[in-house]
């Protein structure tokens, strides 16, 4: 059955050939018996999530590329200090969409949504984690990169992680150890040579008093920098070849919930600024107070590089680490 989505009237948009709304159903649009890489997908306790994953952040992109061509308004969700926070009807209308498939389907699972369509309520068990756009300033002007993610976490890790970014969808899951780009494994050049010096990404440098003088570190280190926007769509731009790494200095749950789990079955380094993994301390300290944490999002730091450019960015940031979350410029405490 060919997937679609379609409006169902009241601004909540549903994806046919999954959500059967008369029976209350999910429709598995891949046969349990299938197998990919010689891998049974019923061995897998996560290959029916990452399957579902894939259709709604697919379809989640797509609806949001189709709402930008109508034209996207956006407007201020949260001022925190000099870093405010925008949203669209593409933001809103994706959550919904997606939550709405994911009750479904599985409505024995949690979901956090970065809009909050999904309520507030302190997960328990298997939690969704949505970012319906990541890089929303991008996405209302219609500049890239911006993305679609959604992940699924257990215990406090994640186990399943998909994002949509510049019309491809990549995949991966904690018991397989590759990505999968519109659905073929794909292929990452970690030892990958240029002609040119590496490149890298940041964002927020300015949150920091001496942010110039980092800057000008990451200028006179080699290495060459951009300052673009989406958290997760430079990220993932690691993993593709397009950037060498990424710095940031404090960015949400919603964040690195879309992009750890790739980032590492990519083979990039990843960790805060402390060397430390990401999880499961970003999702106890978001999910300790979820309310409070939402007017306080932007609070955990960030690397991803491939192996020989993260040693030189973390000896660059890793004398700044935490620092989101503990300044009172922020009132982080």
């Amino acid at each position: 059955m060919k997937t679609q989505v379609s409006d169902s009237g009241n601004g909540v948009f549903f994806v046919a050939g999954m959500v059967d709304r008369e029976r209350g159903r999910c429709y598995d649009p891949v046969s349990a018996k299938r197998t990919r890489r010689g891998e049974n997908v019923m061995s897998n306790p996560w290959s029916e999530r990452m399957r579902l994953a894939q259709e709604i952040v697919t379809k989640g992109y797509r609806l949001a590329r189709a709402i930008q061509k109508s034209g996207v308004e956006a407007r201020l969700k949260v001022n925190e200090g000099d870093h405010p926070s925008t949203i669209t009807k593409g933001d809103i209308v994706v959550e919904k969409m997606m939550v709405e498939v994911i009750r479904a389907c599985f409505p024995e699972d949690s979901i956090l949504g970065e809009e909050g369509e999904a309520g507030d309520k302190v997960p328990e068990g298997i939690c969704w984690v949505l970012d319906p756009v990541d890089g929303t300033g991008n996405y209302s002007r219609s500049i890239e990169p911006w993305a679609v993610s959604a992940a699924v976490f257990e215990n406090g890790l994640p186990v399943v992680s998909v994002v949509a970014l510049e019309g491809s969808t990549f995949a991966t899951n904690a018991n397989i150890d590759y990505v999968l780009r519109d659905g073929k494994p794909m292929a990452v050049d970690l030892g990958r040579k240029t002609t040119k010096k590496p490149l890298i990404s940041y964002e927020c440098f300015e949150w920091f008093e001496d942010g110039t003088d980092l800057i000008e570190e990451i200028w006179d280190s080699g290495l060459g920098s951009r300052q673009l926007s989406s958290s997760i769509g430079q990220s993932l731009m690691v993993a593709t070849g397009q950037l060498d790494g990424f710095l940031h200095p404090g960015i949400a749950l919603w964040d690195h919930a879309g992009i750890v789990l790739l980032a590492e079955k990519a083979g990039l380094k990843v960790s805060r600024w402390d060397g430390t993994p990401s999880f499961p301390h970003v999702w106890e300290r978001a999910t300790r107070d979820l309310a409070a944490y939402r007017k306080h999002e932007y609070i955990f730091d960030l690397c991803i590089a491939v192996p020989g450019v993260y040693d030189q960015l973390m000896e660059i940031v890793s004398g700044h680490a935490g620092w989101t979350e503990t300044h009172d410029r922020f009132k982080r405490v």
